[in-house]
């Protein structure tokens, strides 16, 4: 059900479900894990925070000490547009990652890795003094002070790219890392997770030449991210009307945010998810959302509620938020 939005820009994922893991060759891997099952998911998506609660239970015989991991956004620094929302200022983790385990905090270890394509380039990047974080603040700079001989060596292996009439460096990787941790499910134990986080949004504008027809966003792959279907479309045609006959230079322009989770790991323990419960909220009751889901209740003002029962997650969370523009 398509709430009301629009969109412009892809953004990467916010976040992702828990999920098995084990380190392998080459790092965090994520497993299947078949004696644990994902007893209920309590979901909470908005800009400026997303909280997740999750009951466990290992249904097998025997305890099952495993790595649980959770993906932060991946960043593809090949393909930078638009604006992004960084919460924070700390490059290894800009979102702040929390969480407890049956109401203890613990403290995940993190890996961060830069892969071009399916190739690790980590090791690459560390010869050149070139760290694997998140590209804000002074990260620029930092890399275009690379010595030149190691910029020209990651040029060669195709781990940037170097503009000829500059001699500006552009990445060619993407970042991928993961919060882990170990835990012990003991048989038959209900364990509680939760985490708290705040979100890397994307985000751009919206103005009458970008408005499209149900059918025309639907051949576009980031509109069908959101499943934005006629009526939305039109709210915001009637949204874009509104502000442009209340601006005094008859301007009319919207703003936007992504906000993405990851769902389809939660495949990755025993069975379907038993109870399944997803809040959004839009933040003011005047701003517009869309996201895809059957089943959609409104709450109040800002929030709609999606439940399941004994549901495996076919498709990711995408929830586009649009606003007016001050």
């Amino acid at each position: 059900l398509a709430l009301g939005a629009l969109a412009l820009w892809a953004s990467m994922p916010a976040g992702a479900n828990d999920s098995a893991a084990a380190i392998g060759q080459g790092g965090l891997q994520l497993v299947q894990q078949g004696d644990v099952a994902m007893l209920s998911e309590d979901l909470y998506v908005s800009v400026p925070k997303i909280r997740v609660k999750y009951e466990f239970r290992n249904e097998g015989a025997v305890p099952v000490k495993t790595l649980v991991a959770f993906p932060l956004p991946e960043y593809d620094l090949s393909d930078i547009e638009g604006n992004v929302g960084w919460p924070s200022d700390n490059q290894t983790d800009p979102t702040g990652f929390k969480v407890w385990v049956d109401g203890v905090t613990v403290k995940p270890r993190l890996e961060a890795k830069a892969f071009v394509g399916s190739r690790d380039v980590t090791k690459d990047l560390a010869a050149a003094g070139i760290p694997v974080v998140y590209p804000f603040g002074n990260y620029w700079d930092r890399l275009n002070k690379v010595k030149r001989a190691d910029i020209d060596k990651l040029a060669k292996a195709g781990i940037v790219e170097v503009f000829p009439d500059t001699k500006e460096v552009q990445p060619k990787w993407t970042i991928k890392s993961a919060h882990y941790w170990d835990m012990t499910f003991l048989p038959g134990k209900v364990v509680v997770v939760e985490h708290d986080y705040a979100p890397v949004n994307g985000g751009s504008f919206w103005s009458e030449g970008m408005i499209k027809t149900e059918a025309q966003a639907a051949k576009d792959e980031f509109f069908r991210d959101f499943c934005l279907d006629q009526s939305t479309l039109d709210g915001i045609a009637r949204k874009l009307a509104a502000d442009k006959a209340r601006k005094a230079d008859g301007s009319a322009m919207l703003s936007y945010i992504d906000v993405r989770y990851i769902l389809k790991t939660g495949r990755n323990w025993k069975g379907p998810i038993g109870k399944f419960k997803l809040t959004v909220d839009k933040g003011s009751p005047a701003n517009l959302v869309s996201f895809c889901a059957d089943g959609v209740t409104k709450t109040g003002p800002s929030t709609f509620v999606v439940e399941k029962t004994n549901w495996e997650p076919d498709r990711d969370l995408s929830v586009l938020i649009l606003q007016s523009m001050q």
